[in-house]
């Protein structure tokens, strides 16, 4: 449900998980629900400091809130012999949401991962649309990708999305590849790409700011 996730197969599976915990500081434990299911699992390394030791996680996931919580609660039995836990997680993981005192808690946002989008056309037909029925034009530039460079008309509705290439010189959305490619995977909504300097909205700015709204994006995979 993340834009930007990849999807594993086998040896990526094999990479992120298949250590042997005998001859590295690399550990896997899986949390098993009522039912004895698997239902939530993390991964990670362990570094010994002079006099404390800091957990690193380096893979975590979990079906459902029960999971989550079975996953928090067996992290925090660690608590007598581990100063710090590192993991990133997901942006809808809110903290203070089910911590009562997240007084030693702390946060960041952290920028990583590269993305640009190939194909302009194609993109404006697969994002998600919203419920109701609109249409907008956009001016795409992209000067080093010159098949994007250009104007698009966009008109979606119940069932279908129609994207076709224009020649009008006013659009109701000029902006570059870079901003645009920020906006279509959800990694900025349009209100805040209006603070760009490459982004400028001529008209229609309620009908572009459900069509470019933040959705949830997480990378945890890197090359």
């Amino acid at each position: 449900r993340h834009n930007l996730m990849l999807d594993r197969d086998a040896w990526w599976w094999e990479r992120k998980l298949e250590k042997d915990p005998y001859t590295s500081k690399h550990r896997t434990y899986i949390w098993y629900d009522e039912n004895d299911k698997p239902s939530a699992y993390f991964s990670f390394q362990y570094k010994v400091n002079v006099y404390d030791v800091e957990l690193e996680i380096k893979d975590m996931a979990w079906v459902d809130k029960k999971g989550l919580y079975g996953l928090m609660g067996f992290i925090g039995r660690f608590a007598g012999n581990v100063k710090k836990v590192h993991f990133a997680c997901p942006p809808e993981l809110q903290y203070p949401l089910f911590w009562q005192e997240p007084y030693e808690v702390k946060a960041e946002l952290s920028v990583g991962g590269m993305a640009r989008v190939m194909d302009v056309e194609q993109v404006l037909k697969l994002i998600k649309k919203p419920h109701l029925d609109g249409e907008v034009t956009l001016h795409i530039e992209d000067e080093t990708a010159p098949w994007n460079q250009g104007s698009y008309h966009v008109v979606w509705g119940a069932d279908e999305t129609e994207v076709k290439r224009i020649s009008e010189s006013t659009t109701d959305l000029v902006c570059s590849i870079e901003a645009f490619t920020q906006m279509a995977t959800g990694y900025r909504q349009l209100t805040e790409a209006l603070y760009r300097s490459d982004v400028m909205v001529n008209s229609k700015q309620d009908v572009l700011e459900r069509l470019f709204c933040r959705k949830p994006c997480f990378i945890s995979d890197h090359f």
